[in-house]
């Protein structure tokens, strides 16, 4: 393959990224010394954030003895030993659910969050569920709908560590709530495996991939008819498949112009298409896109 111009290289992720928008979003900072801040000397818990740290300790508690062991934390919470032992002060070789609260508070307190921890490898996965059935089982704050938090929690226990819950709660929560509502929640279904109450799948076949979940085109709110754009991807898909306009799994030189309405960029795309097209065919597949970015060919 003849080498290529920088220009050439960068342009196309930057035609899918800053033409389209959308991918995940930036991650929070993490927080510092200067940042934390510690906890209140006197605090009231919730009954929600109290069943959410029994429901966390028994993850990590995976031979169910009443304490965590450096091996349950290391894999479930992934503590090096300097960190367990910071959280287990009577240093007696074992984190209780008190000294296991405790940890909860306190990266609460300086962080505002806690990664749930990770079930034991070979611990049977929940049983399938209604979008009901999921609502009353991960609902702990009883409102109704599923935090951040909360669903955090249900996609931790059905493995499904690829969906990051900040995308998966923007992408189906429609009212903007920050919240998945009981019309919101069927969304899951086709990710989990359980059916509507009627034991029939709801309305249609439901995602059953982050591409099929975040991967839907959405026209942009606010554009002028006398000044067409393209439809914007928000959810965290590859930029193949944001220049992929329709979607035939190649990239032609007609999504290429329809990616630049209304703006004028001084590349053409019929001349880079030309240039990365190795078989000469005017299309460019996926093994010549990556190839493009210095991937080695999959064939």
């Amino acid at each position: 393959m003849r080498p290529l111009p920088t220009v050439v290289i960068l342009v196309l992720p930057a035609l899918a990224l800053a033409l389209q928008g959308g991918g995940p979003p930036p991650a929070e900072a993490a927080a510092t010394p200067d940042t934390a801040q510690d906890l209140p000397d006197e605090l009231t818990i919730s009954a929600h954030t109290e069943d959410l740290i029994k429901r966390q300790f028994a993850t990590c508690d995976h031979d169910a003895n009443g304490w965590v062991s450096f091996r349950e934390a290391r894999t479930s919470l992934h503590f090096d030993r300097g960190k367990y032992q910071y959280h287990d002060p009577d240093r007696d070789g074992r984190l209780s659910s008190s000294e296991y609260r405790e940890y909860f508070l306190d990266t609460l307190g300086r962080s505002g969050s806690v990664t749930p921890p990770i079930p034991a490898a070979g611990t049977a996965l929940p049983p399938q569920r209604t979008p009901d059935q999921l609502r009353s089982a991960y609902d702990l704050s009883s409102d109704g709908a599923l935090d951040l938090a909360e669903l955090t929690q249900l996609l931790l226990d059905y493995r499904r560590l690829d969906l990051p819950a900040q995308q998966a709660l923007v992408a189906l929560d429609r009212n903007s709530s920050g919240k998945l509502e009981a019309d919101e929640i069927p969304g899951l279904s086709g990710i989990l495996g359980p059916q509507d109450d009627s034991g029939e799948q709801a309305d249609g076949p439901l995602p059953t991939t982050i591409l099929e979940l975040f991967g839907v085109a959405q026209a942009r709110a606010g554009v002028s008819a006398a000044a067409p754009h393209p439809d914007q991807i928000v959810g965290p898909v590859p930029p193949f498949v944001r220049l992929d306009v329709d979607r035939d799994g190649l990239i032609s030189a007609d999504d290429l112009e329809r990616l630049q309405r209304p703006l004028q960029l001084p590349v053409r795309a019929r001349a880079v298409l030309a240039t990365l097209d190795i078989d000469g065919d005017g299309l460019l597949s996926e093994d010549e896109f990556r190839q493009a970015l210095g991937a080695p060919s999959q064939d």
